[in-house]
């Protein structure tokens, strides 16, 4: 995570905001995994899980069930802050950058 180059200052705000976001991942990392092993489970009991293919297709779906909300909230959360002018916006984009 390289921010060197960019035009704000780095607080305090936008490292507890880094700290925040590295746990947020963390959980998102798990319910992937979750929805991962949904995935292998049910092809595993309608007896679909015996090449490598089927594999890659469990975990094409699994990962496919979890893009959409994932998007969704990423842009929710992050895109006002990466648009936004005026007072304050500096600290937002502090916190987007971060994430990038």
């Amino acid at each position: 995570m390289s921010r060197v180059g960019l035009s704000y200052d780095e607080c305090r705000k936008t490292w507890v905001g880094m700290i925040a976001l590295a746990g947020v991942a963390a959980e998102r990392g798990v319910v992937r995994l979750v929805y991962l092993d949904e995935a292998y489970e049910r092809r595993v009991r309608e007896g679909r899980m015996t090449t490598a293919h089927d594999l890659r297709e469990a975990i094409i779906e699994g990962t496919v069930q979890r893009v959409r909300p994932k998007v969704m909230t990423v842009t929710a959360v992050m895109g006002p802050d990466s648009f936004a002018r005026g007072g304050g916006s500096d600290k937002g984009k502090g916190l987007v950058s971060s994430a990038n």
